[in-house]
């Protein structure tokens, strides 16, 4: 059977993905990012519950409890945490260091994964790690070994790394719901309450969306909330299911590089060789970690980073 179709569909969604940093750096200049991630995922949570009512699975919007609790969870560390420490990120480093950052994020996951749920990490996924971690210290230095001995890195660099860190947390916290949960419900249900918390705070802040936008500015939003957001969503799970989740994973790795692609395209970002080296090299650290022994057993290099973007939005 002709499969095409689908890697062309996982294509185009990882493409979409990778303009999320550069659509986010757009807006978070002008708007608070805390009130721009809570409007986001607001206007997202509203067009997946309406979805999930149009096509008749009105009970999948019924949590248990215990889900509920969780997709809670899931949106303090997914959106509120995560996305606001994102959007603010992009303020302070270009569209194509961060995009290419967030390829850290798997790796990241796995170590998790090996404090929270147990999940065994041989020694030769300790050293893909370390591989990784390289690869992140050469994005977000430049290549500059002054930047590294003197640890004078750019602060919007940083704080992506510790909202990736927030994603592998969510992550992390959606192994924890039972097998009954819908990933749409799941994904409307996390989306409302990590926006109810950042509009919260925008709120007790004072940090009221007050800036004068303009179309390329609501074009920006759109884009969020449509494309990277629910079409993103939708198109990846539909074609996901019909490849198989290790051979979707892989094309996750056209994510970081569309995002620097993208930021030299529409934001006139430079790039310089030692981003794209070291995206090369989280990515390969990555893979030598997913193929090494988790749980006992051999695991396919994209089936992490396919389960995260499974749920990413």
């Amino acid at each position: 059977m002709n499969k095409g179709k689908y890697y062309l569909v996982l294509a185009l969604v990882c493409i979409i993905w990778g303009a999320t940093p550069a659509c986010g750096r757009i807006l978070a200049l002008k708007v608070s990012p805390v009130m721009l991630t809570g409007l986001r995922f607001l206007c997202m949570a509203a067009v997946l519950f309406a979805f999930l009512t149009v096509i008749g699975k009105k009970s999948e919007l019924i949590p248990s409890k215990h889900d509920f609790a969780v997709m809670a969870l899931m949106g303090l560390f997914g959106v509120f945490l995560h996305n606001s420490l994102l959007m603010t990120g992009v303020k302070y480093t270009t569209a194509s260091n961060t995009a290419l950052i967030e390829s850290i994020g798997p790796t990241v996951t796995c170590v998790l994964a090996y404090f929270v749920v147990g999940e065994r990490l041989s020694f030769k996924g300790w050293c893909g790690i370390a591989l990784s971690c390289v690869g992140a210290l050469s994005i977000i230095s430049n290549g500059s070994l002054d930047i590294l001995l003197n640890l004078s890195f750019n602060k919007g660099d940083l704080i992506v790394v510790i909202s990736e860190s927030m994603w592998s947390c969510y992550t992390v916290a959606g192994w924890f719901l039972s097998k009954k949960a819908s990933v749409a419900a799941a994904t409307a249900w996390s989306s409302i309450t990590g926006a109810i918390m950042c509009l919260g705070l925008g709120i007790c802040e004072k940090e009221w969306v007050n800036a004068t936008l303009d179309s390329y500015d609501i074009a920006a939003f759109v884009y969020l909330v449509l494309c990277s957001g629910v079409i993103a969503f939708l198109g990846w799970n539909w074609a996901a299911v019909r490849v198989g989740v290790s051979k979707a994973g892989t094309f996750v790795y056209i994510v970081p590089f569309a995002g620097a692609i993208t930021g030299f395209l529409l934001l006139h970002e430079e790039l310089f060789v030692s981003q794209f080296i070291g995206g090369a090299v989280v990515v390969l650290g990555m893979v030598i970690t997913t193929r090494s022994k988790l749980g006992g057993t051999a695991i396919d290099a994209g089936k992490i980073i396919a389960d995260e973007k499974k749920n990413r939005t």
